[in-house]
């Protein structure tokens, strides 16, 4: 599904993907839980073949068969920001 936006005050019209933000496995809504984060790309591609779409901590590691640590986690804004984060995201992380 493509979302139309409008920038206003420019006039500019621009085509972008509607994000997904539920699960690929359990369906809950990441990003509305705090679990929204970057694993290494090769990682990734492991629990996630398909590369496209989101999986909640949980799903990932049940995938994987084991915890993540935080050598897991890519070096990058989004997971070294003070935005909203699961506790289990922010355990994972190695911040408590």
């Amino acid at each position: 599904m493509i979302v139309s936006v409008i920038i206003i005050g420019l006039g500019v019209k621009m085509n972008r993907p509607k994000i997904n933000w539920n699960c690929l496995d359990c369906k809950i809504h990441t990003h509305l839980i705090g679990e929204y984060y970057m694993l290494k790309h090769d990682l990734w591609k492991i629990v996630n073949p398909d590369y496209h779409g989101m999986l909640c901590i949980s799903c990932v590691e049940e995938r994987l068969g084991r915890k993540l640590k935080k050598r897991d986690f890519l070096d990058c804004l989004l997971n070294n920001n003070d935005s909203f984060k699961s506790d289990l995201l922010i355990k994972r992380l190695g911040r408590k």
